[in-house]
Parts: structure tokens; C-alpha cells; sequence
């Protein structure tokens, strides 16, 4: 995408791809499926470590340190209990919230 030199950033328009539309009742209901449920975890934790790549490049914040405190089992057990609290949100409004509260 090509942009206008003058657009501010927070002008940036992007769109999401991939198990992150999907519904947290989604994510709740893949735990029958070990399978469908790895898809979404992977989509969970590249958007978490993408969103930690760019903000580390552009200096601003990075999650590196709050990565190396968990795991992929805590981050996945804090995604489910805020998709059972919120059915009816995006997952990536889920792997938004976990990038806030490890930001803390």
C-alpha cells in the first residue's frame, strides 16, 4: 500500500486476515479440536509477536520482556478467559487485550 507522504499514521488503514475475525465463541468451541485450535493459537501468537517486532523497530514499546516471564499455555489460557467473558468480540479484540495487559 502506498501512502501520502502528509497522512499521519494513526490515519493508516489496514485489514485482518485469518482466524483473528473470527468470533472468541470460535475460540471457545476449538477446544474440541486440537487441530482448529492450533490454528488460532498460531494466529494468536504471530499477531502478538508481529505487533512486538514492529513497535521494538519503531521504538516505541516491545513485549520482549513479558515474553520471557510466560508461555504459549498462559498466554493461551488468558486468550480463552477472555473469550468466554466476551463471546462475542473479535479474537484479535482478545490478542489486543493480552498485548495491553502485558504492556503493563
Amino acid at each position: 500500500m502506498l501512502l501520502a507522504g502528509s497522512m499521519s499514521a494513526e490515519a493508516l488503514e489496514w485489514r485482518l486476515i485469518g482466524f483473528g475475525v473470527s468470533s472468541c465463541g470460535k475460540w471457545v468451541s476449538s477446544a474440541e479440536d486440537p487441530m482448529l485450535r492450533l490454528g488460532y493459537l498460531s494466529w494468536v501468537l504471530g499477531y502478538v509477536s508481529a505487533v512486538n517486532a514492529t513497535e521494538a523497530r519503531q521504538q516505541r514499546w516491545h513485549l520482549d520482556e513479558a515474553l520471557r516471564r510466560t508461555d504459549g499455555d498462559a498466554l493461551e489460557l488468558w486468550i480463552t478467559n477472555y473469550c468466554q467473558a466476551n463471546p462475542l468480540k473479535q479474537l484479535s479484540e482478545g490478542a489486543d487485550a493480552l498485548i495491553r495487559e502485558l504492556v503493563k
